[in-house]
């Protein structure tokens, strides 16, 4: 306990980096010596206040988070780091370890919400998009998923990762969230802007479906498609087009 003491004396008057290391001390002193998992994590989390940018402090604090299982200082002080963290970047790697922190600990659901959270900084296909399909499927949670995957079709490049994008959000709209209408819209927009011929049978099968719910919406859903037929007859020269 004294060298404890002695450590967190020393860390106070130091510079963050050597504070760091004197507090990452502290605390193997705490875990390892001492058998004392809440003076590691009070002393992590301390280490954190003065040099929040230390990696051996954030790890050692989440170590000691999750043997204490303390949830809400755990959510404290990522919010605090994210207070602190330095631009998007920064901000996107406290967000990702929070969220992967709260799965570990059984926090399903406010860990898809961190998930969410570090997607909307920087959207990808990587581990967090991985992340977000995973615990929207087992919450139920389709929307999330849904607005994950539209925000990669506003930045995928090619044409066809665009079209497969979209016919993945589209299934997810009419099967688990029962949402023919959406998933009509979705396609609809995609065919009237790319003219791709293998849409239309989607399409029109929506616009079909739509009529078991709403018998004016599906009116109105296949005029749309007539009069983009249409326009494209009118504006084609080719007689095997037409």
């Amino acid at each position: 306990a004294r060298a404890v003491d002695f450590l967190r004396a020393y860390a106070a008057e130091a510079a963050p980096a050597p504070s760091a290391s004197l507090m990452e001390h502290a605390v193997h002193i705490a875990e390892t010596h001492l058998g004392d998992p809440r003076g590691a994590l009070d002393l992590a989390r301390e280490g954190l206040d003065r040099a929040p940018g230390s990696p051996a402090l954030l790890v050692a604090f989440e170590r000691a988070a999750l043997m204490t299982a303390d949830v809400q200082a755990a959510i404290d002080t990522y919010a605090t780091l994210r207070d602190k963290a330095l631009g998007d970047h920064g901000l996107r790697g406290i967000r990702y370890r929070e969220a992967r922190w709260l799965e570990r600990s059984g926090q399903a659901q406010a860990a898809l919400d961190a998930y969410v959270a570090c997607f909307r900084l920087s959207p990808s296909d990587g581990v967090v998009f991985q992340a977000i399909e995973r615990l929207s499927a087992s919450l139920g949670r389709w929307n999330e998923l849904v607005d994950a995957l539209l925000a990669l079709v506003e930045i995928a490049t090619h044409v066809d990762r665009r079209m497969a994008l979209l016919h993945n959000t589209a299934a997810l709209c009419e099967g688990p969230l029962d949402d023919p209408g959406r998933a009509f819209d979705l396609l609809f927009e995609a065919w009237r802007s790319t003219g791709r011929s293998e849409l239309l049978g989607d399409v029109r099968r929506l616009a079909r479906r739509l009529r078991e719910r709403d018998a004016t919406r599906s009116d109105a859903a296949l005029a749309e498609v007539v009069e983009v037929l249409g326009n494209r007859v009118d504006m084609s020269w080719d007689a095997d087009d037409q």
